[in-house]
């Protein structure tokens, strides 16, 4: 993230500020994709008792990290939900990189799998 900020207070548990990412939204979102725009401007997007907020989303399955073909999706559900409510699609991918907290293996059954999302046009990261 680079502007959205998630503080851990204890284990499990994090802090979530989207305020210095919406500041810079203004003038990032011209410059994003126009379904990436739509998503990251949605007024509920950050808003954490929102449908449409990512907060709590987990991807059902994980793009591969080696060898990434040039374009894939993630679909994301409600934890304790089979619902897709979420795909993203991605295209002119060069990299993937996956990380969990603290840099271990990611489990997709984490509660907490997604804190928040940042949005950035290409070479903004």
């Amino acid at each position: 993230m680079r502007y959205v900020i998630i503080e851990q207070q204890a284990h499990g548990t994090y802090w979530h500020d989207p305020n210095p990412y919406l500041a810079k939204l203004p003038r990032l979102a011209p410059a994003l994709p126009p379904g990436a725009r739509a998503l990251a401007t949605h007024p509920e997007h950050y808003d954490f008792a929102a449908p449409q907020c990512v907060k709590d989303l987990r991807p059902t399955a994980l793009p591969p990290t080696a060898g990434a073909a040039d374009q894939f999706q993630i679909h994301f559900t409600w934890p304790a939900s089979q619902d897709h409510v979420l795909t993203v699609h991605y295209y002119g991918v060069t990299s993937v990189q996956v990380e969990a907290d603290g840099g271990g293996v990611l489990e997709l059954s984490d509660f907490n799998t997604v804190r928040l999302d940042e949005l950035l046009p290409h070479g903004i990261y």
